[in-house]
């Protein structure tokens, strides 16, 4: 991993608003110094390059398809350790299945589809007691999850397949996936934290 200087020099945040205002003003913006802070401070590949993905905003696709390698890496171990069974379809070898695993999850985490019921706030006005609740739809996080349909035709497959063999796969990279997006988030709350001593 880059140190955070060299880092530094190659980012240009998106425009993007981190939580809820630590300072009393308007919400925090990214600035690239607290994105190569936070990337600097993770332990792990997989949290740097997520960090990178998904608040870095760069011209080349370099840092996702360093992502991409690392997840089919991590999925290989699984497969080989598990005795998966990768069927090649003629056109590509079973392993290419991984890699398309690995292109969903980031794109469902990069991209996560806003909440239909509360247009991503994660709220909603109950006109009988005149006051906003959290959304019952997605829960108060203001996106939704893909549906398994969704998830079987991005990945090329039937929908019947996808539920015998890929979603408990896809489950699993979720869950595993879930602790390096904590550790990428509190890296990025540390920084943020940090700007003001």
């Amino acid at each position: 991993m880059p140190n955070a200087a060299r880092l530094l020099s190659s980012l240009a945040p998106t425009s993007q608003s981190w939580g809820t205002p630590i300072t009393g003003r308007d919400p925090d913006r990214l600035t690239p110094a607290d994105i190569a802070r936070a990337a600097a401070s993770v332990r792990s590949e997989l949290a740097y390059r997520w960090i990178l993905c998904r608040y870095a905003d760069y011209r080349g696709q370099r840092d996702l398809v360093a992502l991409q390698g690392l997840i089919v890496a991590e999925l290989q171990d699984w497969a080989n350790r598990r005795g998966w069974k990768l069927r090649s379809n003629g056109k590509e070898p079973g392993t290419g299945k991984l890699g398309r695993l690995a292109i969903l999850w980031i794109a469902e985490s990069l991209h996560p589809r806003r909440c239909p019921a509360c247009h991503g706030l994660g709220e909603t006005f109950n006109r009988e007691t005149k006051a906003s609740e959290t959304c019952a739809h997605c829960g108060g996080r203001g996106h939704v999850r893909w549906s398994q349909s969704e998830r079987a035709r991005w990945m090329g497959i039937r929908h019947s397949a996808y539920q015998k063999r890929w979603a408990r796969r896809y489950y699993r990279l979720q869950m595993y996936m879930s602790v390096i997006e904590e550790e990428g988030l509190l890296a990025m709350n540390r920084a943020i934290e940090n700007r003001y001593g």
